[in-house]
């Protein structure tokens, strides 16, 4: 009993929070110890199905499953003197992490990771609000056709309208029995200014998009949002996200905080009154949300496109 507290003590209360420990070089190679005790580390990354089979000698599994990011929306196309609002941040996927016992588990599990949401297209109709941006694919772990492990996808961000641009909602997933909620993806201004920036998380959860940049009723256009930042308090450092995109100028892809972490939101597109606008940059590994596109004018452009949201990951530790 006290090796496994031991165990649990390591696995999730160091990691799962973000603070350093000295395996993560060995963990890289599929191999660490700490106190005497051995981990295995098995990674699969991106939608697919893959089956994992359980060491011999192994007494306890983590799983440690963060599902693909949502897409973000494009940016309205409208006429002049109108208001046109950028597209939203698409959401990031949600992170789980459980602890089940080895011999509970049967000889395999079958770990499925869903596909990345897929930005809105680009809006090329005149008068025309921006497209939705799809959700990120949810991810699961399951043996004997009982669920050890599940995490859903990052919900998508909506198009432009003449007065909203919505970001994709949080995510609600489970370390154990603890919540972790992560931010969502920003919500374009409702007058058509500059995009808002993505929330910023404190622990390690990947982030959702910065909004795309509107055009005002008096025809200002505007800049995107930054992607949402990650600032692990116990780290003492910030991840920055998608850098915006200036006016006319797409937003930049999200950052990754490590090998296996999740990652940083991507820019919001700038809007553009004399061509085509900004697209949303792609959300950073693994996780995060897409930024939203920028908006644009009738006859003149087309609106920006959402950024795709960052792919999936699964991390299978074992411990001796």
């Amino acid at each position: 009993m006290a090796d496994q507290a031991s165990d649990l003590n390591f696995v999730l209360g160091a990691r799962a929070r973000g603070l350093p420990t000295p395996t993560v070089v060995d963990e890289a190679a599929n191999k660490g110890y700490v106190d005497g005790r051995g981990v295995k580390v098995d990674t699969y990354i991106g939608a697919g199905t893959y089956v994992y089979t359980v060491p011999a000698g192994a007494k306890y599994l983590e799983f440690d499953l963060t599902a693909a990011g949502g897409g973000g929306g494009s940016g309205r196309k409208g006429a002049a003197a109108s208001v046109r609002c950028g597209g939203g941040g698409g959401g990031p996927g949600a992170r789980s992490i459980f602890i089940v016992p080895a011999s509970t588990v049967g000889a395999t599990v079958t770990i499925t990771i869903g596909a990345v949401g897929v930005g809105g297209a680009a809006q090329a109709t005149n008068s025309t609000n921006g497209n939705n941006g799809t959700a990120g694919g949810n991810i699961t772990a399951v043996s004997g056709g009982l669920t050890l492990a599940a995490a859903s996808g990052g919900n998508a961000g909506a198009g432009g309208t003449v007065a909203a641009g919505t970001g994709g909602a949080a995510r609600t997933g489970y370390w154990n029995i603890v919540t972790a909620v992560t931010v969502a993806g920003a919500a374009a201004s409702t007058t058509g200014a500059a995009g808002p920036n993505g929330a910023e998380a404190n622990v390690l959860l990947a982030t959702g998009g910065g909004a795309g940049g509107g055009i005002t009723s008096g025809n200002a256009a505007s800049a995107g949002g930054i992607g949402g930042n990650i600032r692990p308090a116990a780290l003492g450092t910030m991840v920055s996200g998608g850098a915006s995109g200036a006016i006319a100028t797409n937003g930049s892809n999200g950052n990754a905080v490590g090998a296996e972490s999740p990652g940083t939101g991507g820019g919001g597109g700038g809007s553009s009154l004399v061509g085509n606008a900004g697209a949303g940059g792609n959300g950073g590994n693994y996780g995060a949300g897409g930024g939203g596109g920028g908006a644009a004018v009738d006859s003149v452009g087309n609106s920006g496109k959402g950024g795709d949201g960052g792919p999936g990951i699964a991390i299978v530790r074992a411990v001796f």
